[in-house]
């Protein structure tokens, strides 16, 4: 076999190795299995697997939505989690092209004789050997940026799941309060009866009535205020569904959110944010890639080589068809030594390293303060429920009985009234705070809470 042969076969080869595709496939499926770990939901979309048809969606919402099914809902249907999912594959597109040699140049060259013969014909293949050393480090680069995408979609995933439960809880909140305020415009309307009663036989006082109309409408405008607060709560969380048309026919069903869970020990919390808070392993993704990027440019500071091969067809009357060999260069480091670039990629990782400890210290302090907030969300309730609330309920009716038998003024019983209805709104906004600071406990640990057994 000729020389030029073996050339050609190895130029065939070479570009054989350097073939590759694209699959972030395995890399969707690792963001999924980090995605059911920071929000125990077991369905979680794929951008390359068709999402919930609309059939399927409204026979979720048909019969109301339950917690599990809003969260689960939006970890399928979700537009912008589905968009962020693409980012992965860009990701595995950059670690694709991090192994790749640069194409080899090819030079040619014509050259004739200024005083007559054959012209000469030259050619050139140079190819860089630099990265044969620097490939390595690209790829470790890449590939932590890839691990860092991924932990930021699943962090994503893990905020738009605690976005769906706050919305659901604030709607289940403004639904109980308007429900509260339902009940108040009925014992509303009930005491103004009574009072008109008492006044149009002539032992009520006016002003009375006047006070009883007043609870009435200040009661009738709170109502209309919570219309359009869970007229919100249900925009919003058809928002975080990625739902179309009209966000009205979102009932939402279940157990209170506030009864679903148990505060932990703060040392478990502590423990368990730790290994399952995803920013918390995106901002160690994030000091490796700075690392990464200082053992890439650590490379670059040994000179550029470049290797190549140089043929040349002689003159006619030559007794060979075709000259060849080998021509080689090398990098002078004068001017750039790369140690520039060197420096700036440490300064970055001591950067990168700063802001981790940061952010556990910062993940810390957000644990205690959400933990010490759900306990007295939790006394507070208890409070509420076990003994004010009853005693304010008892008031009001011996409040009522006494006014009916004539024992009692109108205005003492508004006064008792307005303690229970008071009582009653405290309670269901008690309720509330607990299931929002349950969350965001869970949300600061990064995970669920255990349930109530």
């Amino acid at each position: 076999m000729r020389k030029l042969d073996l050339v050609v076969l190895a130029g065939v080869a070479l570009v054989a190795a350097c073939r590759t595709t694209v699959d972030p496939s395995a890399d969707y499926a690792d963001a999924q299995v980090a995605i059911r770990e920071a929000t125990g939901v077991e369905k979680v979309l794929r951008p390359d697997e068709p999402g919930l048809s609309t059939v399927e969606v409204e026979r979720v919402l048909e019969d109301g939505l339950t917690l599990a099914e809003a969260r689960q809902l939006a970890l399928l249907q979700n537009r912008r989690l589905r968009a962020a999912f693409f980012e992965i594959g860009v990701s595995r597109a950059d670690y694709e092209q991090s192994g790749l040699l640069r194409n080899p140049t090819l030079g040619l060259s014509y050259l004739w004789p200024d005083g007559g013969g054959r012209e000469r014909i030259g050619a050139d293949l140079v190819q860089s050997l630099s990265e044969l050393w620097q490939i390595r480090f690209r790829r470790e680069f890449a590939e932590a940026e890839l691990r860092e995408k991924v932990a930021a979609v699943a962090g994503q995933a893990a905020k738009l799941a605690y976005d769906v439960e706050r919305a659901y809880i604030g709607l289940r909140g403004a639904l109980a309060a308007r429900a509260a305020v339902d009940s108040e415009i009925r014992v509303a309307l009930g005491a103004r009866d009574l009072v008109r009663i008492r006044v149009e036989r002539g032992v009520g006082r006016s002003v009375e009535l006047n006070q009883a109309e007043s609870r009435v409408s200040l009661a009738l405008v709170e109502h209309q205020r919570l219309e359009s607060a869970v007229i919100e709560q249900r925009r919003e969380l058809a928002s975080l569904l990625s739902l179309d048309g009209d966000p009205a026919r979102i009932e939402v069903l279940g157990e209170d959110p506030s009864d679903v869970f148990l505060v932990p020990q703060l040392d478990e919390l502590l423990a368990a944010a730790r290994e399952r808070r995803l920013d918390l392993r995106a901002a160690n993704l994030s000091v490796q890639r700075a690392e990464a990027i200082v053992a890439l440019e650590r490379s670059r500071t040994t000179p550029d080589v470049s290797l190549g091969l140089d043929t040349e067809h002689p003159e006619r009357g030559t007794n060979t068809p075709f000259v060849g060999g080998f021509s080689g260069s090398i990098e002078i480091p004068i001017f750039d030594q790369n140690l520039v670039q060197l420096r700036r990629a440490e300064l970055l990782r001591d950067k990168a390293e700063e802001e981790r400890e940061a952010l556990r210290s910062e993940a810390e302090q957000e644990i205690r303060a959400a933990h010490a907030n759900a306990l007295a969300a939790e006394r507070t309730l208890a409070t509420l429920s076990s003994s004010a609330a009853p005693q304010a309920n008892r008031a009001a009716e011996l409040a009522r009985t006494a006014f009916e038998a004539g024992h009692a003024t109108a205005l003492d019983l508004l006064d008792a009234q307005a303690r229970q209805v008071a009582l009653q709104r405290a309670v269901v906004a008690a309720q509330a705070v607990l299931a929002r600071s349950r969350l965001e406990l869970a949300r600061a640990s990064g995970g669920a809470l255990a349930p109530t057994p």
